[in-house]
């Protein structure tokens, strides 16, 4: 499947949610799903299973990119402004990491600040905190 393909599931998905759902909510569970992909990344890359990695890779950054695609600047000001500045860099540095013999420690380093935003929004829905961890 292609990136451009992912990318319009994941504004999709967001899109349909975001009607049944209150939109922090939504954000939580779509930080979720980008944090399982990269802790699954992670194990698929310490089991050698490069293919598996990438692919969870490319999953985390689709989820990413529809979060970004679905900001609303006119409401958000400079807040959207930021949040696209930092779900731009986060998706550069998660292909960027591809590869590199240290990966495993990028993608656990974006995985840790996405847990940190995770959380915040969490409070801001009303969420546990980790609730991530059910994804698995």
């Amino acid at each position: 499947m292609s990136g451009n393909v992912r990318t319009q599931q994941a504004i999709s998905a967001y899109r349909v949610a975001s009607v049944a759902v209150p939109p922090a909510k939504v954000i939580v569970k779509l930080y979720d799903g980008a944090i399982v992909r990269l802790e699954r990344a992670v194990l698929a890359l310490e089991a050698r299973r490069f293919e598996e990695s990438f692919t969870n890779v490319t999953v985390a950054a689709s989820i990413l990119r529809g979060l970004s695609y679905n900001l609303d600047f006119e409401r958000g000001g400079e807040m959207a402004v930021r949040l696209r500045a930092m779900y731009s860099r986060n998706i550069l540095a998660l292909l960027r990491s591809v590869g590199k013999p240290d990966a495993v420690t990028r993608f656990r380093l974006i995985g840790k600040g996405l847990r940190d935003l995770r959380d915040a929004w969490s409070e801001i829905a009303k969420l546990p905190p980790e609730s991530y961890r059910n994804f698995r």
